[in-house]
Parts: C-alpha cells; sequence; structure tokens
C-alpha cells in the first residue's frame, strides 16, 4: 500500500501522508508533487495528520516544494501536525516561508 493519498482539484493538490516523513519516504513524495506540479498545480496542501515523524529528508523534501511552487506563483500548506512537529518547524522558521497549520 501506497504511503500516501493524491488528489488534485485543477491547480489545487492535496497529498495525505499515511507514514512518517523519512528518508525511505522521501523519494515517492517527491515523485508525487513533481507529478502534480507537472499536471498543473500551483498550490499544494500536505497532511500531517498521521505523521508522527519527520527527519532532515522530509524537511528538505518541503522546503523544495515550497521553492517550486513559489516559482511558478503557488505556494505550500502542511495541515494536522501534531504539536511536536509544529514546534520543529516554527523553531526552524519554517512558518515564515510556507503555512504550517497544527491539529485542531
Amino acid at each position: 500500500m501506497s504511503p500516501m493519498e493524491i488528489k488534485q482539484d485543477h491547480t489545487q493538490g492535496t497529498i495525505t501522508l499515511d507514514e512518517n516523513l523519512v528518508a525511505s519516504q522521501v523519494p515517492e513524495l517527491k515523485t508525487a508533487m513533481k507529478g502534480l506540479l507537472e499536471q498543473g498545480v500551483t498550490h499544494l496542501e500536505v497532511d500531517f495528520t498521521q505523521v508522527k515523524i519527520v527527519d532532515s529528508s522530509g524537511i528538505g523534501c518541503l522546503i523544495a516544494a515550497h521553492n517550486s511552487l513559489v516559482k511558478i506563483g503557488g505556494g505550500l500548506t502542511v495541515f494536522g501536525v501534531s504539536a511536536d512537529i509544529f514546534e520543529l518547524f516554527s523553531s526552524m522558521r519554517l512558518n515564515r516561508h510556507f503555512t504550517i497549520k497544527p491539529i485542531a
């Protein structure tokens, strides 16, 4: 089973991760993101509801996606983020670059 679900509605894409965002998952996520961009997605949301761990490779993947989306006038939103991951992202000041929404 794939560790993610991918949806697209015109220029809006959503990727729901079913596993932690670690180095072993990054190649598949990069492929999914690249495919969405090639299909015209300019605004990408990544659902972190099931994610408990994110490593440096995962963070790098999100930054690369953000940079690619900004170049085409779009943006990245990461939502459903646990308190621990939200604190990590905030301490790295990633919230200054893309939107990060904690679990409600």
